[in-house]
C-alpha cells in the first residue's frame, strides 16, 4: 500500500481538518425504472442518519471483530439530519451518477419468494449450517428471478454474490482472512488511471428479515481528490481506491458519514468503486442475506429525498 505524506500543515483556514459536509452534488432517490416491476417513491429523510466523522477502527467504541490495518469506521453517535443537511441532500436532485444513490424495491413476490427460502436460516447457529438449510432448486430459481430483475435495472456484469453476514456488526466486508476492512471502495474493475466515475456499479438487495444500513460518504472519489488542498493532491497523487479514501478520512475526520436504512425487499445502486461505503447491521438479531450484482446500472433523473414522506410510493417499509 503506497505509504500517506502527511506534511505538518496546510493552508485550508482556520480548521484545516474540517470539509463543508452533505456536498449539494450528491443524490438520493428512490423511483421505478419499469413501472410495473418497482414501487415508486423518495427517500425519506427520517430513514437517514448521519455521523459527525470517522475514526480510527482500535479507537472505535465498540469492538465487534478484528479490523484489518488502517481501517476506519464512523464515528459514534448517529443523528438525525438537520433541515440544512435535508435541504443539501434535496438540492443535489440530478446529478451524475458517479455522485447518486437510488433505492430500488423488489416486486412483493420476489420479496416473499426470498424470506420463504431464508428462513430457515434464523435456526443456524454458524456459517457451516447454511448450505443444509436451503433448497437448492428454490434457490437456483430465486437468483434467476432476482438476475432478470437485476437485468431490468441495467447491463449485470458477471455472476451474482450472495453475502450472508453477522447481526449487529458496525461493519460487513472482510479480507480472505476474516479481518473487516471498514469505509472503502471496490476495485472490481478500477484501474491505476480509470475515470472511476464511468465504472460498473452495485446493485444490493436486502433479503434478510431485518433492515439492514449502507453507509457512505456522499463524496465521489473523483471529487474527493479535488478537494484536496494542492500540496496535499501533489504529495498524494500516486494514491487511488480504498488507500486514497483512507488518506482523506485521516486527514478530514470531521467528514460527515451517511447512514441509510434498506429495508427487507429492497435494494441499493451505487457507484460503488467511486463512493466510500460500507454495510452494516448494527442493532439487528438475525442473519443478514444480502444479494450484490455488478454492472451498468443507470436509472432516470427524477426526485431527491423528502423530509417526513415514507420511501417507497406507500409501500411498507
Amino acid at each position: 500500500m503506497p505509504a500517506l505524506h502527511l506534511p505538518d500543515s496546510i493552508d485550508t483556514g482556520s480548521d484545516s481538518r474540517r470539509l463543508p459536509g452533505i456536498a449539494p452534488f450528491s443524490r438520493l432517490t428512490a423511483f421505478p425504472v419499469c413501472a410495473r416491476r418497482f414501487s415508486c417513491g423518495v427517500v425519506a429523510a427520517d430513514r437517514i442518519q448521519v455521523s459527525e466523522g470517522t475514526v480510527p477502527a482500535w479507537m472505535g467504541e465498540a469492538d465487534d471483530g478484528a479490523y484489518a490495518s488502517g481501517a476506519i469506521l464512523p464515528a459514534q453517535p448517529w443523528r438525525a439530519l438537520r433541515p440544512a443537511e435535508v435541504t443539501m441532500l434535496t438540492q443535489g436532485a440530478g446529478s451524475a451518477r458517479s455522485a447518486a444513490l437510488d433505492v430500488v424495491r423488489l416486486p412483493e413476490f420476489l420479496s416473499r419468494q426470498g424470506r420463504k427460502l431464508f428462513r430457515r436460516l434464523k435456526f443456524c447457529t454458524d456459517e457451516s449450517q447454511f448450505a443444509g438449510a436451503l433448497d437448492r432448486a428454490d434457490y437456483s430459481h430465486l437468483l434467476g428471478e432476482l438476475g432478470q430483475f437485476a437485468a431490468g435495472c441495467g447491463g449485470v456484469r458477471g455472476s451474482p454474490l450472495v453475502r450472508i453476514s453477522r447481526p449487529n456488526s458496525r461493519v460487513l466486508t472482510q479480507r480472505r482472512d476474516g479481518c473487516r476492512i471498514g469505509l472503502h471502495v471496490d476495485d472490481w474493475f478500477a484501474r491505476d488511471g480509470d475515470d472511476r466515475a464511468s465504472l460498473p456499479g452495485r446493485l444490493c438487495i436486502n433479503l434478510g428479515e431485518e433492515v439492514r444500513y449502507l453507509l457512505m460518504l456522499n463524496l465521489p472519489l473523483t471529487v474527493l481528490h479535488s478537494n484536496l488542498p494542492a500540496n496535499l493532491a501533489t504529495a498524494n497523487m500516486n494514491l487511488s481506491g480504498t488507500p486514497l479514501a483512507r488518506f482523506f478520512m485521516t486527514r478530514f475526520p470531521r467528514y460527515p458519514v451517511l447512514k441509510i436504512a434498506i429495508e427487507p425487499g429492497e435494494g441499493y445502486v451505487l457507484a460503488s468503486e467511486n463512493i466510500i461505503h460500507d454495510g452494516s447491521t448494527e442493532g439487528t438479531q438475525n442473519w443478514d442475506i444480502a444479494i450484490h450484482f455488478l454492472g451498468n446500472f443507470g436509472l432516470p433523473d427524477r426526485t431527491g429525498i423528502h423530509p417526513t414522506r415514507k420511501a417507497g410510493g406507500g409501500a411498507p417499509r
